[in-house]
């Protein structure tokens, strides 16, 4: 990611619409497995960025975040983050078995990640027996943008090709679904026009808008976090998925590793 990606998301993740709405999204599924612990949880935050999803996160437990950015880790540390570490997904720096809850928010698809599934294997392989992984992934090759040139996109998933691959890791998807599926017609809209047009949409696309158009959009996106915790969107912008460890003695779906 250019490093003035870096810098836009610092500005913007704790009130830019698509961030704030998204963690209600999140909240959405992992509520109901946080209910069913006891105790704060150990939570990895795998691809941390600049720290916002880790701090949510932080009121579930205690949450280790690891990034391959130096520049990244640094601005996490501005938001008080301790627990940090610097390294690749692919190669994770713990031991098996050591987290309750690995998050993965738009990671996956980064050309620093040279093998995706060895990546989901890695958060399969610290994972604890019965522990759970919340990923997201950005949706569909054809709508790359100039934005995902910014952020280094590699690749673009369907749910399909999700599924595929934690199976592959040796996890059992819980559910999956598309999210950003009530406002994906302005979202086609927009990057259609910026291809007709030549419009530089790296900036704007994690740039807050006005306020009243913010508050409107996140009301839009954060009201799918009640069809999500009961039902699924047949498309939408990104791919979600909530898969589970198998517990001690079971086999994965994909076999394990």
């Amino acid at each position: 990611m250019e490093a003035e990606q870096y810098a836009l998301l610092y500005q913007s993740e704790d009130r830019h619409w698509w961030f704030v709405g998204m963690r209600a999204i999140a909240d959405a599924w992992l509520r109901p497995l946080i209910a069913e612990r006891a105790g704060p949880l150990e939570i990895l935050e795998a691809g941390c960025g600049t720290g916002a999803m880790a701090v949510h996160l932080g009121q579930w437990g205690c949450v280790t975040g690891i990034d391959l950015s130096p520049l990244a880790l640094d601005y996490s540390r501005k938001r008080g983050l301790e627990w940090l570490s610097r390294g690749s997904v692919v190669a994770l720096p713990f031991p098996a078995n050591a987290f309750d809850l690995v998050t993965s928010f738009d990671v996956i698809y980064h050309r620093a990640v040279p093998d995706d599934v060895q990546a989901l294997r890695e958060f399969a392989r610290v994972l604890r027996p019965g522990g759970h992984l919340y990923l997201r992934a950005n949706a569909y090759d054809w709508l790359w943008s100039e934005h995902d040139m910014q952020v280094h996109t590699a690749r673009r998933y369907t749910a399909g090709d999700v599924a595929a691959r934690v199976t592959a890791a040796g996890l059992r998807v819980r559910r999956i679904s598309y999210a950003n599926t009530l406002l994906f017609p302005a979202v086609v809209s927009a990057r259609v026009l910026a291809r007709v047009v030549g419009a530089r949409a790296g900036r704007r696309e994690v740039t807050v808008p006005p306020a009243p158009l913010n508050v409107l959009l996140l009301r839009v996106l954060s009201a799918e976090g009640s069809w999500l915790a009961l039902r699924g969107f047949p498309f939408g912008g990104s791919v979600l998925c909530l898969a589970q460890k198998p517990g001690s003695g079971e086999r994965g779906a994909g076999g394990g590793h």
